[in-house]
């Protein structure tokens, strides 16, 4: 695996995107995804630069954990990448009304101030107002508005060492769905490495890594999921695409703003757990779908919670007559703790499905869709709950 041209670090990642590619960038989407407010990468790395400075002001040092809990915006990417650059460890946490009740969303912040060791949490003031009517105690001591940070007074970053590719560079929690979230540490060589050889895998059925042909990436995924941050955000960076943004809740109340911003803006891939296409299918308008060019739609992940053939199935058959091809659908499988992806079908042929195998366990399918190889540098092993390796078609 080649990684002459990658990067060495996330700063470097983001510094190398600000120079190669200075017309690229971000943008992320209004409300209703219709205007985005977009930033070149030599502007976004100076709103990052602007982001630490204000961070260092408020007394964030190098190794302190922050926590960062507000939806997809530009003081989301302040906070996060500036705790990047002055070597803190941005921790990732979903905003307030993301995860059921807003009771039970302060009392799970406040959890995680206490068990991360967080020296701030960045948050809106409409969560620290609501968290503070629940007589939460961290919030309190720890918190930090994203509006007072944004009129905190900048001043210098202070001078420190270059990261190192195996110095942590952030914390990623688990999805919490067998118990409280776990915070993987994610070094710098961790992250690029994910993000280089998803490229290569990406690439694979085009002959060269996706960075060599792709021109963006449009997202809704929420970026506190490592499936949103490392799938998207990270990989756009370390590949210099152009990263096109929509919130989840954009994409939760038209789907089509999805497929109809896949379509414009070049070779395009975009990640997607199964039930975003089943969305896609059952909620887009025949009048929506008539509107849609998605021939450009190059790479269309899917992961993150069980493929179902019969989702992949109707998404081809509703939206081929509008340029989709099956073969554009790529399963794959990722976690936290693999820093995210981990398989990834390498073959470009669409969807391949097995019977299921004769088991007590009814997984209520027939057939399951396979998930692909391992991408390059990384081994696979499937154990039993006490560590022994499972045969092969065992559930």
């Amino acid at each position: 695996m080649d990684f002459s041209a990658a990067p060495r670090t996330l700063p470097e990642a983001l510094a190398l995107a600000a120079a190669r590619f200075p017309q690229r960038g971000v943008a992320i989407f209004d409300r209703r995804g219709r205007t985005a407010e977009r930033r070149t990468y030599p502007e976004f790395l100076a709103a990052a630069q602007r982001g630490a400075a204000r961070l260092a002001a408020r007394g964030v040092q190098p190794k302190d954990r922050v926590l960062v809990c507000l939806p997809t915006s530009w003081p989301w990417f302040e906070a996060w990448f500036g705790a990047l650059l002055l070597g803190a460890w941005p921790i990732a946490i979903a905003p307030g009304g993301a995860l059921g009740s807003s009771e039970a969303q302060a009392e799970r912040v406040d959890q995680l101030i206490e068990r991360t060791g967080a020296k701030l949490l960045v948050c809106t003031a409409a969560f620290r107002d609501d968290a503070l009517q629940h007589g939460v105690q961290h919030v309190r001591t720890h918190c930090v508005t994203a509006e007072d940070l944004a009129d905190q007074t900048v001043g210098s970053i202070p001078p420190r060492a270059p990261a190192e590719p195996d110095d942590i560079a952030y914390l990623q929690l688990t999805s919490g769905s067998t118990g409280f979230p776990r915070g993987v540490i994610v070094t710098h060589r961790n992250a690029i490495h994910n993000c280089w050889a998803s490229s290569i895998a990406i690439g694979a059925p085009h002959g060269a890594p996706a960075h060599a042909w792709a021109d963006c990436m449009v997202s809704w995924l929420p970026l506190y999921h490592d499936m949103g941050l490392v799938g998207c955000v990270l990989l756009s960076i370390v590949s210099g695409f152009d990263l096109w943004l929509l919130s989840p809740r954009a994409f939760l109340a038209k789907p089509a703003i999805w497929l109809q911003h896949v379509g414009a803006h070049g070779k395009t891939i975009s990640p997607a757990p199964n039930f975003g296409y089943q969305l896609s299918v059952e909620r887009i308008s025949e009048e929506d779908t008539a509107t849609l060019e998605l021939g450009n739609f190059s790479a269309a992940m899917v992961g993150a919670e069980m493929v179902r053939p019969d989702t992949m199935e109707a998404f081809v058959g509703k939206f081929g007559p509008r340029g989709f091809r099956d073969t554009a659908l790529r399963p794959c499988y990722g976690l936290a703790e693999g820093t995210l992806a981990v398989t990834f079908d390498l073959r470009g042929e669409g969807p391949r499905t097995r019977p299921v195998p004769t088991h007590d366990v009814d997984l209520e399918l027939n057939q399951v869709v396979t998930v692909g190889a391992p991408i390059p540098d990384t081994e696979l092993r499937i154990t039993a709950p006490d560590g022994s390796v499972l045969p092969d078609g065992a559930i």
